[in-house]
């Protein structure tokens, strides 16, 4: 550019110097026209070398038109004479026209070169602009009051996925649709409104899906906004991940038992966790900043200073890092033995420290205690009666105590490390040896092989005699290890062999004597059924002749006689129901049973129906559970339903809102039937005498009955297996529970249908 305006500078005197003399060529050739001033026509030359050159060839284009016009133009010709007066008029006015148009032009020459230097100097700046722009590493936006891209790098341009020359001129809407929605276009209108600068970190949705954070400068000028976005997802990332490490570190800091420490090249502590109170006493924030000496007896704390000087300077390790014992210092003053592992890491160009400490206050107490466990365990294997052997996975004897000397004549030393079945005979050894493996905690006994002689030991002297084994398992380090307590059984065996042999001759005895009671029972049954046969016939009469008198002979009777008569009828009513229950309870004892699924809840409408027929204005709310089945004879389970319901219809005679109830309860740890009332109910007191014959616990002339209906009840209940028994309270009412044969079973027909497939 120097170089250039110095050419133009030479051309300008050039010109300077050759205007004048073709202006004088022209004048030569048209000299008769301009013959009356020919000064005036090198006012032209002037002007024109003024313009191009400025100052200096407009001055050197005047001397020489000077020169020119007054050595051929003016009189006296070709020569540099004095002009006249009028010529020199002519020649200063041009002079000063000349020298006013050079002034001019030299400023207007010196103002457009600085115009042209001042384009040149912005389209360089321009152009370093754009080139710092474009090689930037954040995104520069430049966007006017419409909001459309005036300026925008690849960078920015990337993000939208066009380029920029796609983006000049468009509205920010076009490569992100929906972004006057956003937050950021929020902050982008208030910037643009209130002209302030703003700087935050945002994370953004592409147009491609992905959302990416940015850090956003936002400064506003006079035509809009000037942007810049610094895509900051990968520090993002990493500051998460950092942030996840140190959650994940602080998650596992405090939930640790053991105290955690962190310490500076200074010993002083940068970080506790929250167990380090448990150990020590002192709260995090109380440890925070302080000396770790502060937690050493006072003997350690110069040792300790001088170690992490001396480490520092020489980096030689005097300690056991993976692990020391070393006492602590309490809070409350105490001394407590440590158990202490540390290591080393650099963090911001500084060396750390890290530690792991805990009380071993509790292992020294439990190995103490283990020590005491074991030498008592040790008194008392030692002084066991029975022999303790304890072997290994390969069935190798570890243990075998003095009670095991004595019972199998071999002495320990010798015992250790043999094969267990050198004490099992040899017939039994593989069977044993099943055994053993397959143990957890088990007891063997002589009948638990199937064989009543199979379980012997084998003594020393090689005489077999029969033991009686437990066996434990437990696994030690991986192994597995077996106890076996044995105990020689020798005179358990002779005692329960006389045993078995009195047992047998008892059960020969028993079973004579049972066939005798059953003979007796029998008998005595047979003689009950006759006795009560043999009364029917004479009560039958006695009430015929006294209904005869009073129908053939009321007139002869007075009211005492007739009152006497009822009586005889109504005693021999009593007898016959008396007898007739008798007979009952005879047949109930001496009839087959025929087992069979009986439907009990239809059984029980059938029974209610009957009562029903016999008081039919009696208004009782009766509720029968569905579905309820059981084996048994169904004519003998009608008895016991008969007797059941028919006494709670009769018990509750003086109840206004009378209700009778028979289900299945779960009732002494396992499914009953009951019947249920709310009568006069009765006195637990007496429950014992409800099943009693002829036992009644209210009077005949309250409630009618010969006492003989619940021992039958619990009869039939006896001969199906089962048991009934009844709960009951002064008039509050009663229910009855009873079983029969296999009453587990007595469940709903659905629920044995389901069961069943």
């Amino acid at each position: 550019m120097r170089l250039l305006t110095e050419r133009s500078r030479a051309g300008a005197y050039l010109l300077a110097f050759l205007t004048p003399v073709f202006i004088a060529a022209a004048m030569v050739a048209s000299w008769p026209l301009l013959e009356a001033n020919p000064v005036a026509p090198f006012l032209l030359a002037v002007v024109i070398c003024a313009w191009f050159g400025g100052l200096g060839p407009g001055v050197l284009s005047l001397v020489v038109s000077f020169l020119i016009a007054d050595f051929l133009f003016i009189d006296p010709y070709y020569s540099f004479g004095v002009p006249d007066v009028a010529n020199l008029v002519r020649m200063g006015t041009v002079t000063a026209v000349a020298a006013f148009i050079s002034i001019v032009c030299e400023l207007l020459l010196r103002e457009r070169q600085r115009a042209e230097e001042s384009v040149v100097t912005l389209r360089r700046s321009e152009e370093l602009f754009r080139t710092a722009m474009e090689n930037m590493l954040e995104g520069c936006q430049i966007i006017d009051r419409e909001w459309r891209y005036v300026y925008i790098n690849g960078v920015a341009a990337g993000h939208s996925g066009s380029t920029t020359t796609e983006l000049i001129g468009q509205t920010m809407t076009a490569p992100f649709p929906g972004i006057d929605q956003t937050e950021v276009f929020a902050v982008l209108a208030e910037c643009m409104g209130k002209r302030t600068a703003r700087e935050f970190e945002t994370k953004f949705a592409l147009p491609d899906g992905t959302a990416r954070w940015f850090q956003l400068v936002i400064q506003p000028f006079l035509e809009g906004l000037f942007i810049l976005s610094l895509d900051i997802t990968e520090r993002m990332r990493a500051v998460e991940e950092i942030r996840q490490r140190e959650s994940r570190f602080r998650a596992v800091t405090e939930s640790a038992s053991d105290s955690i420490l962190i310490i500076d090249e200074e010993s002083r502590v940068l970080y506790a966790n929250n167990a380090t109170e448990n150990v020590f006493g002192y709260s995090p924030g109380e440890l925070n900043g302080k000396k770790l000496t502060m937690l050493m007896p006072e003997a350690f704390r110069e040792p300790h200073t001088a170690g992490l000087k001396r480490y520092e300077r020489t980096g030689a390790r005097h300690l056991n890092w993976g692990g020391l014992e070393l006492p602590g210092l309490h809070k409350s003053g105490r001394e407590l033995p440590l158990e202490i592992s540390f290591g080393e890491f650099t963090s911001n160009g500084k060396r750390n420290f890290a530690g792991i400490i805990r009380d071993s206050s509790q292992r020294k107490f439990a190995e103490r205690a283990l020590r005491e466990s074991e030498a008592k365990l040790s008194g008392i294997i030692e002084s066991a009666m029975d022999a303790v052997i304890t072997v290994d996975e390969d069935q190798k004897i570890i243990l075998f105590n003095s009670a095991a000397e004595r019972m199998f004549l071999y002495p320990r030393e010798e015992a250790i490390g043999q094969p267990v079945d050198r004490f099992i005979p040899q017939r039994f050894r593989s069977e044993y040896k099943g055994h053993i493996e397959s143990s957890g905690t088990k007891q063997l006994t002589r009948s638990s092989t199937g064989d009543l002689d199979a379980l012997y030991g084998l003594r020393g002297d090689g005489e077999e005699f029969p033991i009686e084994a437990s066996i434990s398992q437990i696994e030690a380090d991986g192994r597995k290890i077996y106890t076996v307590i044995l105990r020689d059984v020798t005179e358990r065996a002779l005692a329960e062999e006389r045993n078995r042999r009195l047992n047998d001759d008892l059960e020969l005895r028993v079973a004579d004597r049972t066939a005798q009671l059953e003979a007796a029972n029998s008998e005595l049954e047979s003689f009950s059924y006759s006795v009560s046969h043999d009364l029917r016939a004479p009560l039958r009469h006695i009430n015929g002749f006294s209904q005869a008198l009073l129908e053939d002979y009321s007139d002869k009777l007075d009211d005492i006689g007739k009152g006497f008569l009822n009586e005889v009828r109504g005693a021999s009513k009593e007898m016959a129901e008396l007898i007739d229950d008798l007979l009952m309870l005879a047949r109930v004892t001496r009839s087959e049973m025929d087992p069979q699924e009986v439907d009990l809840s239809s059984l029980a409408w059938e029974v209610i129906g009957e009562l029903r027929k016999t008081e039919p204005d009696r208004v009782i709310a009766f509720e029968v559970q569905p579905d309820l089945f059981a084996v048994c004879d169904r004519r003998l389970a009608r008895i016991v339903l008969v007797n059941l319901i028919g006494n709670a219809w009769k018990f509750t005679a003086k109840v206004d809102s009378t209700r009778i109830e028979f289900g299945q309860a779960d009732a002494r740890g396992g499914p009953h039937f009951f019947v249920r009332d709310n009568g006069a109910g009765f006195d637990m007191a007496y429950a014992n005498k409800l099943f009693g014959a002829f036992q009644r616990l209210h009077s005949g002339s309250e409630f009618e009955g010969t006492g003989i209906g619940l021992a039958t009840v619990r009869r039939i209940v006896t001969r199906h297996g089962g048991e009934v028994w009844a709960e009951g309270e002064n008039g509050k009412g009663a229910v009855f529970y009873f079983t029969l044969m296999n009453n587990e079973g007595s469940n709903s027909h659905e629920e044995r249908r389901n069961s069943a497939g």
